[in-house]
């Protein structure tokens, strides 16, 4: 056992070098989606709402970003105010540090999740499971386009394992408490994850009432701090606005326009370069490919209509109606286990993601990970064909093949149904 953990950690610990040197020279350019989010943190903490913010001569380069000079209206921000609030002690450094930091950050949330998943992971396959994983993931174009603008989507998989692991492992009402503040974190950065907890009522009856209310607390608070407090309040009608304007700049559906200042040309922003000087140009370390893998994007594709929005959210929800259904005839009148009930919940998460009409990049594959963790942490060699088919969705996210048309898309949606049949057949060898 001692041999197969050096082995393993031989393994990562090669991945890790060599990928952190790739990303750390991808950071030396500009990340433009980092660099949104920490305006619109700065914005709030100097007491303004950032979902409508223009940038102003006077304004100086504290709110300065490339990226939002155009003719709309709307901001480019698009963060929830609680993760805003969650970037406030590190909004004031400099853009060069904060984008290092950014990186730092990303690989210690990738590995907590990593360990996690170790930790639960009952057998020498499945450790084996979890570092092929692991490895694979980190070499994933969703990974390197998340790393190279600087996303925020590893929070999703990380929350989630937290959340997991908690609930897994202490029933007392501390634990429970700790479970509740990670999931209203979760809720509150990303609103659809709810759909991701509901799920978790298959397991309600396994808890006493007393650990119920307990998890239920943190996200009472802060839903009755976000209504009550009239400045917090103010920041999510702003969000909801924005995200409406937002839908229709997605959906081509006539955004509110008006006359914004042109953007000044600036070379460098507190000390990183956001665009060459003239006569030369950034060279890119990585050529990156990226995908929109929505459902409308692949209806346009396919048959050249167009979806409405409400005919998307019928779809949604009727999609996660059906799984939903198939799970509890597949499952009703015996035990539900927890990672069976973990594999469906992010399957309902995912299908309201995969049929947003807000255009999906690639960086948001990055989420995956935490499903993938579940079933290589609990699942085995009697599950192996799902298996078989979860690798080669994830080769498929690694690999760019000229002659084949959205592999990544495609890689994407194989995981997800693989991951959805191991929640219907699948027997965890731990089943907590």
């Amino acid at each position: 056992m001692k041999l197969t953990w050096v082995f393993i950690s031989i393994v990562l610990g090669i991945a890790l070098v060599y990928a952190m040197r790739r990303d750390l020279e991808m950071d030396k350019e500009f990340g433009g989606d980092l660099r949104n989010r920490i305006v619109g943190a700065r914005l709030i903490k100097d007491g303004h709402s950032p979902y409508f913010y223009k940038w102003k001569p006077g304004d100086g380069t504290r709110y300065y970003d490339p990226q939002n000079f155009d003719s709309l209206k709307v901001a480019n921000i698009t963060a929830t105010p609680f993760f805003h609030h969650l970037l406030a002690p590190i909004a004031d450094l400099q853009q060069r540090r904060l984008s290092l930091l950014w990186v730092y950050i990303e690989y210690i949330l990738f590995g907590i999740t990593t360990l996690l998943a170790f930790k639960m992971a009952g057998s020498r396959v499945q450790q084996w499971a979890v570092a092929i994983v692991a490895v694979l993931f980190l070499f994933t174009e969703a990974w390197l386009v998340h790393i190279y603008v600087g996303q925020i989507y590893i929070f999703i998989p990380f929350l989630a394992m937290l959340f997991y692991f908690m609930v897994q492992w202490g029933r007392n009402l501390s634990f429970a408490l700790v479970a509740g503040l990670i999931a209203a974190s979760l809720i509150f950065i990303r609103p659809n994850t709810l759909f991701f907890f509901l799920a978790f009522l298959f397991l309600a009856r396994q808890f006493s009432w007393q650990y119920l209310l307990t998890l239920l607390t943190p996200m009472l608070i802060l839903a009755i701090w976000s209504v009550t407090n009239k400045h917090e309040f103010s920041l999510w009608k702003d969000y909801k606005a924005n995200l409406s304007e937002q839908l229709k700049v997605h959906q081509a559906l006539n955004p509110t326009i008006q006359q914004n200042t042109l953007r000044p040309h600036l070379i460098s922003l507190e000390g990183i370069q956001v665009s060459p000087p003239e006569g030369s140009e950034i060279k890119k370390p990585v050529v990156l490919f990226s995908e929109n893998g929505n459902v409308f994007v692949i209806v346009e594709k396919l048959f050249h209509g167009k979806l409405s929005v409400g005919a998307l959210n019928i779809l949604s929800l009727f999609c996660m109606v059906m799984v939903t259904a198939l799970y509890y005839w597949r499952n009703h009148g015996s035990s539900y286990t927890l990672p069976s009930v973990a594999l469906l919940g992010f399957t309902l998460y995912m299908i309201s993601d995969l049929f947003s009409p807000y255009y999906r990049l690639q960086y948001y594959t990055v989420q995956w990970l935490f499903p993938l963790y579940i079933a290589a942490a609990f699942y085995g060699l009697r599950e192996r064909w799902w298996q078989v088919c979860i690798l080669v969705g994830l080769i498929l996210n690694i690999v760019n093949i000229e002659w084949l048309k959205m592999e990544h898309t495609m890689g994407e949606y194989l995981m997800m149904a693989s991951l959805y049949g191991i929640a219907l057949t699948g027997k965890p060898k731990t089943n907590p």
